[in-house]
C-alpha cells in the first residue's frame, strides 16, 4: 500500500507540471478552444479524484479485512489463555478502536488531505482534556 501512495503521490507531481501548462493554454485561448480546454481541465480533475477515492475504498476494504482477522486472533489467544471475559471483551474492543482510528487516517490520508495537523490534534486533545478535568478530578479525589 505504501508503494501505492508513493506512485500516487509521485503522478500528483507531475500532474502539477501538467495543470500549469494548461493554465497557460487556457490564458491564450479564446472562444470555444477555452470551453474545451475547461471541459478536459475538469474532466480530467474528475478522473483524478475518482482515483484517489478507489485508492481510500480499497485500502479501507483491505484495513478493516486485516482489522477483523486481527480481532479473531486477538479473540483466540485470549480463549487458549482462559482470560476473564471482561477483559477480553476490553481488549478486543481496545484493538478495534485503535487499529480503526489508524486506518481512518490512513483513508484520510490516500484521499490526499494531509494528516500532520489531524495527528497532532489527536495528541494534543487528550493533554488539553487532562488539563481541563484536572480540577475536576482533584477534587473527587481530595473527597475519598
Amino acid at each position: 500500500m505504501l508503494l501505492l501512495l508513493q506512485a500516487t503521490q509521485a503522478a500528483d507531481s507531475v500532474q502539477v507540471a501538467a495543470d500549469e501548462l494548461m493554465k497557460e493554454a487556457i490564458a491564450n485561448a479564446d472562444g470555444l478552444d477555452k470551453l474545451s480546454l475547461i471541459t478536459q481541465q475538469l474532466i480530467d480533475f474528475g478522473i483524478r479524484a475518482g482515483e484517489r477515492i478507489l485508492i481510500a475504498v480499497i485500502v479501507f476494504i483491505v484495513g478493516r479485512f486485516l482489522i477483523s482477522m486481527l480481532n479473531k486472533f486477538v479473540g483466540r489467544l485470549m480463549d487458549k489463555r482462559k482470560v476473564d471475559i471482561s477483559i477480553k471483551t476490553f481488549v478486543k474492543s481496545l484493538v478495534n478502536i485503535t487499529l480503526t482510528v489508524l486506518l481512518i487516517i490512513s483513508v484520510v490520508g490516500a484521499l490526499g488531505v494531509e494528516t500532520t495537523s489531524f495527528l497532532l490534534l489527536c495528541w494534543l486533545l487528550p493533554v488539553l482534556l487532562s488539563v481541563w478535568l484536572y480540577p475536576v478530578i482533584y477534587r473527587i479525589l481530595r473527597e475519598v
